[in-house]
């Protein structure tokens, strides 16, 4: 029944390209004690691209939602997990802990990154923002998962320091800066109270979004 029950989820969520947090919770009404099915469904909806949305109304409205990132599964994938790390994950993911959402303006910068910027990109963010922007984008960041960043801890001292300045300072000569090629400025960065480069060329500015080159070519 229950398999039944997800193939025909999937195969709306391939006509329409998303679910809501609705459609999958009328599946798994007690998606706490159906964690191993949960983390199987995410990761056949993460292999066919399918989006999952807190809910959808109207587009303006949607601008404004927070949307699951289609698997807490993708974060956790990317370092050493075990069953326990990734039944929390998915539970946390329905809770709806912030640490699992990106907004749909975040979404759409990343999309951006994704179709405009070359392979092997380093982009600058907060450490927040350093954990989606590999998965979405395949490119670097500066600070990402802390057991996957050479030099980890000296890296997020200094990234939460630079995102203190007003503004922005961009020193191509520091050794964390050289191989920056783009800067990531939304409201998790703003949140540290700094204030954006102004010195860096605007590629992409949407909704409270920019994305900034720190060379003369986007």
């Amino acid at each position: 029944m229950l398999r039944k029950a997800t193939e025909e989820l999937v195969k709306k969520g391939k006509k329409q390209g998303f679910l809501t947090q609705e459609d999958i919770l009328q599946v798994f009404p007690d998606a706490e004690k159906r964690l191993p099915e949960l983390d199987e469904f995410y990761s056949v909806l993460l292999a066919d691209k399918i989006d999952v949305f807190e809910s959808v109304t109207t587009e303006e409205e949607d601008t404004e939602k927070k949307f699951n990132i289609a698997t807490p599964v993708l974060i956790l994938i990317m370092i050493p997990t075990n069953l326990l790390l990734l039944s929390g994950a998915i539970y946390a993911g329905f809770t709806q802990e912030p640490a699992l959402y990106i907004s749909i303006n975040e979404r759409l910068a990343m999309d951006w990154i994704n179709r405009n910027t070359p392979e092997g990109s380093v982009i600058f963010s907060s450490p927040e923002m350093g954990v989606f922007i590999p998965a979405y984008t395949g490119r670097k960041v500066v600070y990402g998962h802390l057991f996957e960043t050479i030099d980890a801890e000296s890296k997020k001292e200094w990234i939460i320091h630079t995102l203190q300045s007003k503004p922005l300072i961009l020193d191509k000569g520091h050794p964390f800066w050289k191989d920056v090629d783009y800067i990531f400025w939304g409201a998790r960065e703003e949140a540290y109270g700094g204030a954006p480069p102004g010195d860096a060329n605007i590629v992409f500015s949407h909704n409270g979004i920019t994305i900034f080159s720190t060379t003369s070519q986007p």
